[in-house]
């Protein structure tokens, strides 16, 4: 059996940057070359303000893209349960570490992140993105998510489709206005002109299967760090869950890594390849702490996103997204009063000099941030919820009242 070295050499990875997704974009072509760019800016807009992708119609592209992507061979129910009943206890907890960690590791991504940034700098864009990413994890996590038909496996249809689409506008766009002139997604997409002999394809293989593995990884990973002690069967059932959306988003499977070990090295060395600061970035993350902060009560409390943060984060990846942990006198600070408010001795000092926060204060703050993303208000035109918890497993989360 090959090593992850030999499986994924340096030179594959970096190729993977060229490459996009040809199912995909060929359904997106074919709408191109029977009509004009508002096809694919249609498209798009639909996409982004309903819940899944649109039937098709009479349109033979469409419904051949709907049949391709509908369900996926060779799926381990066990190892999908496993996963998903973690979920369904814990979820609250595992959406948090989404913010926490696994959205800033996307960010790391110094060239990829350049396509979150586009849509990041329209106003109304702030929270969409943290509100779709949020509700893709749950659909996927639901039991039955991944049935045939199942909500995990359309939504991961519909959000491969929008890849295409962002493609397509970025790629063959009209580039005559400049972004901040623009005021829809798919007029900031057609105007940002792309270097892609240094950034390579949006959207790319190898951009593609690092935001995987944020998921597919850094989820568990971090649920880990928080003290949940995962059995490796949940870990390996973490993998193979999101596998599965990876192969329905179009990731090659020689990019799909077969274990939890496996998935470790590939992050690391994709993020050493790839990874860095950026001004994208390190705005990006400093709007997912601000919608953190936002949703604790008070603001006696919002020093708790960073300190969950600085756990979850390593060294570097915080120096590259301009988090600054805080000093020792204020984390003392912090430190006492949290011991007095909560009556509980639930943060410590850890080795490596920085704030390590205890599952039940994770929990806490978890639960307000859940309740701050369901009760956002749907934007102006959209047919679908922005966040919602399916009632199989919304029973199982015990979030605080807010009223």
């Amino acid at each position: 059996m090959p090593t992850p070295a030999e499986k994924w050499p340096d030179e594959f990875l970096v190729g993977m940057r060229q490459l996009g997704d040809p199912l995909a974009d060929a359904t997106v072509d074919a709408l191109f070359r029977r009509g004009d760019i508002a096809n694919v800016n249609a498209l798009l807009t639909t996409l982004v303000r309903n819940d899944l992708v649109p039937d098709g119609g009479t349109d033979p592209d469409i419904r051949a893209y709907l049949q391709a992507t509908a369900s996926v061979p060779g799926i381990d129910h066990d190892l999908v349960a496993a996963a998903q009943d973690l979920f369904a206890k814990n979820g609250p907890l595992a959406l948090f570490t989404l913010l926490c960690a696994s959205l800033p590791e996307c960010y790391t991504m110094k060239k990829g992140v350049n396509v979150l940034w586009i849509t990041q700098r329209l106003q109304e864009h702030v929270l969409r993105r943290l509100l779709e990413t949020a509700h893709m994890v749950t659909r996927v996590m639901t039991p039955g998510g991944l049935a045939p038909g199942g909500a995990g496996l359309r939504t991961a249809s519909k959000v491969r489709l929008m890849h295409a689409a962002i493609r397509r506008l970025i790629l063959h766009g009209q580039h005559s206005k400049r972004t901040a002139d623009v005021g829809t997604l798919a007029e900031a997409m057609s105007a940002t002109a792309w270097d892609t002999s240094h950034l390579g394809v949006p959207i790319n293989q190898m951009d593609l299967a690092y935001t995987l593995l944020t998921f597919s990884y850094v989820m568990p990973r971090s649920l880990d760090k928080l003290g949940m002690r995962l059995t490796d069967r949940e870990r390996e059932g973490f993998i193979h869950t999101w596998n599965v959306i990876g192969a329905v988003m179009g990731i090659r499977s020689d990019l799909l890594p077969a274990s939890y070990a496996e998935a470790e090295w590939l992050f690391a060395r994709i993020k050493e390849l790839e990874g860095g600061a950026s001004e994208a970035g390190q705005r990006m993350t400093a709007a997912v702490l601000r919608c953190m902060q936002d949703a604790i009560p008070g603001t006696v409390a919002d020093f708790l996103p960073l300190l969950l943060i600085t756990e979850l984060l390593d060294e570097r990846t915080r120096q590259w997204l301009g988090i600054t942990p805080p000093g020792p006198v204020s984390a003392a600070a912090q430190m006492f009063l949290m011991a007095n408010v909560r009556n509980s001795n639930w943060i410590t000092r850890g080795a490596d000099k920085y704030v390590v926060v205890s599952p039940p204060i994770a929990k806490w703050v978890a639960g307000y941030v859940t309740v701050f993303l369901t009760n956002l208000g749907q934007p102006k035109g959209w047919q679908r919820q922005m966040f919602t918890i399916p009632d199989e497993v919304a029973r199982h989360w015990e979030l605080p009242k807010t009223r």
